[in-house]
């Protein structure tokens, strides 16, 4: 009988910030043979050493081939950790890249749940209810040239700062052209930065959409946009 073990990939996320990393993840990453990852600080590097970890910082690389340095150092150790922040496997390239990369050679692939963003920005909205007919969740980066509005439903708009990169200037003023056309100019939006290893703080700015485009500058990767229902109670 074969004792050879399998190789094992942790996907894991700290949370929103250090603290927030739950026992679940230390618990994997204690029994890691090294921690990767694309987003550590001083402070959490020292935290993790603090675990007798071994830890790689990678740097200035595409997701792509941030995935394919991680699955191949599979040929010198057994266990690995990918560890990010926020919500590990949404709307992150890194790791639905590094999930494919790793399916590929067969290793075995285990994805631990983090505390979410949407909590997050739950709380900070105060929501406790959404429209008669649901929220919708919409990332902007896959239908950027021609974004979908559905003044009906409580929307989130995630990804919403590619709207502002460079070379998106049309696309971001149809956008705002969709969304001044589709509501009422007294409807609300909400721009959502949640604290994380990225912003010490929470920013909420609130508006009309009468005024969007004033405050459209102040999107960025990390901003999401949240509209209610125009009918919404």
């Amino acid at each position: 009988m074969s004792t050879h073990k399998k190789k094992e990939l942790i996907i894991c996320s700290l949370g929103l910030f250090k603290n927030q990393c739950t026992l679940e993840v230390l618990a994997h990453i204690k029994t890691c043979d090294i921690v990767f990852s694309h987003m550590l600080d001083g402070e959490i590097s020292r935290f993790l050493k603090k675990l007798s970890v071994r830890i790689k910082i990678i740097k200035n690389l595409k997701p792509d081939k941030t995935a394919q340095a991680v699955v191949s150092a599979f040929k010198e150790f057994d266990k690995i950790c990918f560890l990010t922040y926020g919500n590990p496997m949404f709307l992150n390239a890194t790791t639905g890249y590094l999930k494919k990369e790793a399916l590929k050679t067969g290793v075995k692939i285990i994805v631990l749940n983090a505390v979410s963003s949407f909590d997050a920005i739950i709380s900070l909205l105060g929501l406790c209810k959404f429209s008669d007919i649901g929220i919708r969740v919409v990332d902007i980066a896959s239908c950027i040239k021609d974004v979908v509005v559905t003044p009906e439903m409580d929307t989130l708009f995630f990804m919403a700062g590619d709207l502002n990169l460079k070379g998106n200037e049309k696309y971001k003023n149809n956008f705002i052209k969709k969304l001044m056309a589709a509501y009422t100019q007294s409807a609300e939006f909400f721009m959502i930065d949640t604290k994380s290893i990225a912003t010490n703080s929470d920013t909420l700015i609130k508006g009309n959409i009468s005024d969007l485009d004033k405050y459209f500058s102040k999107v960025n990767e990390r901003t999401t946009l949240f509209l209610p229902a125009i009918n919404s109670k």
